[in-house]
């Protein structure tokens, strides 16, 4: 049996459905974003716990989500 651990296996692109890779890139597309947010979350989180400003963070944060749970709601999306 042979091994392919060394090596790259590319999919021929004729073989692979368009859907697939519609998912594929939505969610390298996600990914990217996520990141973003995550990484300027983690550092106003860390600013504002060494400034002891953290209940800003916080009460910005719940208004966030509230608003976007009742757009959600009202929207019918849940």
């Amino acid at each position: 049996m042979r091994s392919f651990s060394g090596m790259a296996l590319i999919p021929n692109p004729s073989t692979v459905p368009a859907t697939i890779t519609t998912v594929l890139r939505c969610t390298a597309k996600k990914k990217i974003k996520y990141g973003e947010v995550w990484g300027l979350a983690w550092q106003a989180a860390q600013l504002a716990v060494e400034h002891s400003s953290h209940g800003e963070i916080i009460g910005f944060l719940r208004q966030f989500i509230n608003r976007h749970k009742e757009m959600i709601a009202h929207n019918g999306l849940v």
